[in-house]
C-alpha cells in the first residue's frame, strides 16, 4: 500500500478519534517523518486538510451513495471513503483508478474482504455519477450553501443573517481555498533578505505581503522546519501580525500580553521593540505558558516574563504603557487553515465567547497606565465579538476612548475604517481578524 496514503488515513483517524485539531496531528506525525520527501509532506497535508476542510460535502456525496446512514459506517471506513472521494473531486493530478484502488485496499488490510467490496462497489458507482451529482435545491440557500460549500447549517443562516447572500457565499468560497503559508521573519536573528536566499536554494517561491514588511509568504503545502527550528521564522498569519503592528511597541517601554498563549503575538512584539523593554505574558494555561518560554528561547528574545493568571479576574499586575488583549473567540476568520474549527463549534459559543471577551477586555483595562494604549482583538467578524463588546467597553468605561489605529506607518497598506481594522478570508493572504484600540484618559 502506498505509505503516504497509509499516513493520510492514520492522521485523519486520529484527527476524528481525538477531536483534536487537524494542524497539531499533521505537524506532530511529520516532524519525526524523515522518510518523506517534502513533497509527500506537502500531499499529505493538502489530503488531511482538505478533507476536514471539504468534510461536509464529501460526507453528502457519500450519503447519495451508501445505503446505510453514515453514522453506522465504521469510523476507518468512512474516513478512507472521505480521502478518496476529496482525492477524485478536489486534487486534479491524482488519477481516480489510483484514489479507489488504494482505498480498497486500505479497506482489505484494516477492515476485511467484504469492506473492501463495499468500498470499491461505493466509489466506482461515484465514478460513474460523479459529474451528475445532486445537491440541495439552491432556492434553499442554507441546505444548498451548507452541502455545496462544506459549513454547518447554523453558520450559513448566520452569515446569510449578518451579511447577506452574496457577501455570504463570497465568505464560504474563501474558507474553502488552501491557505498559503505566511512566515514571521525574526530580526532579531536574521534579516528578510536571508531568509528569502534560504528559502530560494530550498526551491521555494516566495511573495512579500503589503501588510506587513517582517512577513513572507509561500505557496507550498510544508515547508522545512530546519529554518524554524533555527530561530529564523516563525509560522503566523499575516493578520496575527497587523495586531502586533497595530499595539506598535517601541523599544524600553512596558508591555502586558493578557493571552499570550501560544506566544507569536508576545514575541513579535518583543521583535518590534529590538529586544528593549519588558513584557509580561499572561495566560491561565501550564502548558501553553511553556509553550511561550521554549519559543523566547528559540528566537532569542530575552524580555519576555511569564505570569499565570486567568485575564478575566483581578491580577497582580503593574501598569503598563501597552495593553494587548488578543482575546479568545469563535476563531470563525481562520476556518481557511483551522478546518476542523466549523465541525467543533457550536452556535451558543459565540455569546458564551462574547461574555468573556467582555470580562477580559474591561478588567485589562485596569493595567493600562494613563495615556496609555489597550488593542482588542479577535479572530472573527461576528457583530457579537468584534462591534458589540466593543460598544459594551465604550459604554461601561469612560476613561478610555477610540485611538487612531491607522496613525501607525507600519498599517498604510491596511484599510482602517471608523477608526477600526476588519479584515475578512476573502482579503488576500490574510485570515479574519478584528482590531480596535483605545487610549486611556
Amino acid at each position: 500500500m502506498d505509505k503516504v496514503r497509509l499516513l493520510a488515513l492514520k492522521i485523519k483517524d486520529e484527527i476524528e478519534s481525538k477531536r483534536s485539531y487537524s494542524q497539531i496531528e499533521i505537524s506532530r506525525t511529520l516532524k519525526t517523518r524523515n522518510d518523506l520527501s517534502r513533497r509527500d509532506k506537502a500531499l499529505i497535508t493538502e489530503i488531511v486538510s482538505g478533507s476536514v476542510r471539504m468534510q461536509g460535502s464529501i460526507d453528502w456525496m457519500i450519503s447519495n451513495f451508501a445505503r446505510q446512514p453514515l453514522r453506522e459506517i465504521d469510523p476507518t471506513q468512512l474516513n478512507i471513503l472521505r480521502l478518496a472521494i476529496y482525492q477524485i473531486i478536489y486534487i486534479g493530478n491524482i488519477p481516480d483508478y489510483a484514489a479507489v484502488d488504494e482505498a480498497v485496499n486500505q479497506s482489505r488490510d484494516k477492515l476485511g474482504e467484504g469492506v473492501s467490496k463495499f468500498t470499491n462497489g461505493l466509489l466506482r458507482n461515484f465514478l460513474r455519477k460523479k459529474k451528475n451529482l445532486k445537491w440541495p435545491d439552491k432556492r434553499d440557500k442554507v441546505a444548498y450553501f451548507s452541502a455545496f460549500y462544506s459549513h454547518p447549517k447554523w453558520l450559513v443562516k448566520k452569515l446569510i443573517d449578518d451579511f447577506g447572500v452574496d457577501e455570504c457565499e463570497i465568505i464560504l468560497k474563501a474558507d474553502n481555498i488552501r491557505p498559503n503559508i505566511s512566515l514571521r521573519v525574526n530580526t532579531i536573528k536574521t534579516s528578510k533578505d536571508k531568509v528569502v536566499e534560504e528559502l530560494k536554494e530550498l526551491g521555494m517561491t516566495t511573495k512579500i505581503s503589503p501588510y506587513a514588511s517582517e512577513a513572507i509568504i509561500i505557496d507550498e503545502g510544508y515547508f522545512p522546519l530546519n529554518i524554524v527550528d533555527m530561530g529564523h521564522v516563525y509560522a503566523q498569519d499575516v493578520s496575527s501580525m497587523i495586531v502586533s503592528l497595530a499595539l506598535d511597541p517601541i523599544a524600553g517601554e512596558s508591555v502586558i500580553d493578557m493571552c499570550a498563549g501560544p506566544g507569536g503575538k508576545t514575541t513579535h512584539l518583543a521583535q518590534l521593540m529590538k529586544n528593549e523593554g519588558q513584557i509580561i505574558a499572561v495566560d491561565k494555561n501550564k502548558k501553553r505558558l511553556d509553550t511561550i518560554d521554549s519559543l523566547t528561547k528559540n528566537l532569542g528574545v530575552d524580555i519576555v516574563e511569564l505570569m499565570a493568571g486567568d485575564s478575566s479576574r483581578p491580577l497582580n499586575l503593574p501598569k503598563a504603557d501597552k495593553v494587548l488583549v488578543d482575546a479568545p473567540c469563535s476563531g470563525l476568520g481562520v476556518l481557511s487553515r483551522r478546518a476542523d474549527l466549523r465541525w467543533q463549534r457550536k452556535e451558543s459559543d459565540i455569546d458564551d465567547l462574547q461574555n468573556i471577551q467582555k470580562r477580559i477586555l474591561n478588567n485589562s483595562a485596569d493595567y493600562v497606565k494613563s495615556g496609555g494604549k489597550l488593542v482588542y482583538s479577535v479572530c472573527t467578524f461576528t457583530k457579537e465579538e468584534t462591534l458589540g463588546v466593543v460598544d459594551h467597553f465604550l459604554k461601561s468605561r469612560d476613561d478610555f476612548v477610540v485611538d487612531d489605529i491607522g496613525a501607525s506607518s507600519a498599517l498604510d497598506n491596511v484599510i482602517v475604517r471608523n477608526n477600526q481594522i476588519q479584515l475578512m478570508p476573502y482579503d488576500e493572504n490574510s485570515d479574519g481578524m478584528f482590531i480596535s484600540s483605545f487610549k486611556k484618559k
